[in-house]
Formats: structure tokens, sequence, C-alpha cells
């Protein structure tokens, strides 16, 4: 048969796209609704048929080789243009279908009763049938449990399209979730780390600070902190510009992060001050951290020229009242580095008295 190319044929054919059933594997649902048709009518075939722009294509059949032929062979595309149950009671003696493939070979059809499937839009996309290779007819009751089990057909079809609205609402939510959390990602680094050395900014090397502190002393843990300083930095600035300042920068706060344990935190504290956080680390390992860093940043190479950093390191000790009086003994040993020639460390001992090394 010849399909016309026409709007409500596109409608149709959209319609049976969104189903999304074309092509799909068997379902037991379906697979069980044509074994009862054919049980209840007496054929030996049975088929939910979809009627696509060439073809009709067998969701679930019974008595049937394959699963598609063309659509010009189609008594399914007759019935898809009824109001109602089409029924073909001897194809043979019926001029529209007595010299079909179909009928005059195999499956050798000679009679078809076929009920419509609508969407909830009221478009017809396939049909529930039953077929006999001999001429008959149905009785009433026939009728009537072929046309309830259409019925059951148009509600599995609904429910398989909820069950998919379901699944893509699922899913966008869950992209959506990943979105958010990214996002929020991306926010909480944005709020807590400093976008030109990568490591962190001051607020959130305030916030972590207070914790490591709080948690040495609740648990007997170990805790420094180290300070370092840019050695003549505006200078630098003033002479080359700030893109060569910047460059510094950037490459102490690589340097930093690269060289940090996982648990320990490097951070940006002032224009050309840096702090590491030291976890589970007495004096001792944080000068042997100290000592490790000042030979690293005497080996980086910058343009115009090499730097020097100026250190302090301090250590938690019973003495050490807050996380601020830490700070502030680092401070003072970085200072007491400086005032004694730069491009050193200097260790702060219990007493907040300094020791250089």
């Amino acid at each position: 048969m010849t399909v016309q190319n026409n709007s409500g044929e596109i409608l149709r054919l959209q319609a049976l796209r969104d189903l999304e059933i074309l092509d799909t594997p068997n379902e037991a649902e379906f697979d069980e609704l044509v074994s009862l048709a054919a049980a209840i009518c007496n054929t030996p075939i049975s088929t939910v048929t979809f009627v696509d722009r060439d073809r009709q294509w067998f969701k679930a059949s019974i008595g049937v080789d394959g699963r598609e032929t063309a659509r010009d062979l189609s008594f399914c595309a007759h019935a898809i243009h009824q109001t109602g149950m089409f029924i073909v009671e001897n194809a043979q003696a019926d001029e529209r279908f007595r010299d079909n493939q179909l009928v005059t070979g195999s499956p050798y059809i000679r009679f078809y009763a076929g009920v419509p499937l609508e969407t909830p839009g009221g478009f017809a996309v396939g049909a529930l049938c039953v077929i006999d290779r001999q001429p008959r007819s149905l009785t009433e009751d026939q009728k009537t449990a072929l046309a309830i089990l259409a019925r059951q057909v148009k509600a599995r079809m609904e429910l398989r399209m909820q069950r998919r609205a379901l699944e893509r609402a699922l899913e966008e939510n869950t992209k959506l979730n990943q979105e958010l959390s990214e996002s929020n990602a991306r926010l909480e680094m944005l709020a807590t780390t400093d976008v030109l050395t990568g490591v962190a900014n001051r607020r959130y090397f305030e916030q972590r600070i207070a914790i490591e502190f709080s948690n040495a002393r609740r648990h007997g843990r170990e805790l420094s902190l180290m300070l370092l300083d840019v050695d003549d930095f505006k200078k630098r600035n003033d002479t080359y510009g700030h893109a060569a300042g910047d460059e510094v920068l950037h490459g102490l706060g690589q340097l930093l992060a690269g060289s940090a344990r996982k648990a320990d935190l490097p951070a940006r504290i002032g224009g050309e001050e840096f702090a590491i956080v030291l976890t589970e680390t007495n004096r001792e390992g944080a000068q042997v951290y100290a000592e490790r860093m000042l030979s690293s940043i005497r080996n980086l190479r910058f343009e115009p020229g090499a730097i020097t950093v100026s250190m302090g390191v301090a250590t938690l000790s019973e003495k050490t009242a807050d996380w601020e009086k830490l700070v502030m003994r680092a401070d003072h040993a970085m200072y007491r580095a400086k005032r004694l020639g730069k491009d050193r460390f200097v260790v702060a001992d219990d007493e907040g008295t300094q020791r250089e090394l």
C-alpha cells in the first residue's frame, strides 16, 4: 500500500517514535498478551504490531518467523485507519488482499482481526491482531476479549512511556545533582584558593589552622607551622614589573603544593608571604622540612634571576595558648631570619625565643 506523506502521518510517526519501542527486546508482558489472544481466538498466529514508515515491526508474536515485514504487505497498516476492530474473514475473497504475498505465500493468511493501538494522544500506531490460515469469523465473546486485551496492550504502552519518562527524569536529576555538586566544588575552590598561586588563601588557612590546633590539643598530637616571605620582593616588582613578581609567587605556590603531604596545608597569607601547616610534625621534623624547602627554593629559576626567602618555624608546645600565638611565634622567627641576613630559616623554641639554623 502507498502511504501519503501528509501531516497526519508525520504526526503519527512522531508519536510512534515517542514510544521508544521500535527494535526493543522482547518483554514478557507483551508476549503473554499475544499468547492469550491466540488461545482465546483459537488462532495459530497473533502479534502486537507497530506500523512504521516502510515496515511493520512485531513487538511480540506467536506463530510468526522474523520481527518485521514490508508495510505494503501489512494488514495492520489497514487496521490503524479503522475506528474499531478490523476484520477480514477471507483474504482470498477480498480484492484488497487476494494478491498479497502474505496471502499467496507463507504464512498463507486467510483470516485477520486487528484492534488499533492508540497512543495517549490518539494516534493509531499499531494493532493487536490474530491471524488464521483458513477463513473464519470470531464470536462476539472473542471480539470482546480481543478488545479487552488490546486495552491491556495500550495500558502497557502507556506504562512503558511513563517508566521511560521517570528514568529520564531520574537521569536528569542525577545530572543536575552532579552539576550542582561540581558548581559547589568550584565555588568552594574559589572561596578557599588563591587564584594566582593555586594554594589555599588566608581565609581558609585561618579556618584550617584553628581546626588543626584544636585537634592537636585534644588528642595530644604534634603540630608545626612554617612561614616564609620572599626576600626583596618589592624591589623585584619595582625593577622588573609585576609580571615578574607574579611568576615568582606562582612558582612558589606550585613548589609548596607539590612538596606538601596530603594532610598538610600550604597557603598564601599575604602579598609575598606563605604558610605551611605541618600536621603530626614535631620540631625536628619541621626543621628537616624547612631545610629541604630552603634548598628547593634556592634551585628555582626565574627570569631575570633566582630568589631567596626568609623562613620562620614554630612548633606547638604546652605554653602555646592558641593558634594565633603559634602564628605569632613563627612570624617573629621569620623576621629574625630577615634581620640575620635573609636566605635562611629560624626555629622558635618553646619560650618564644629563636634559634638560627
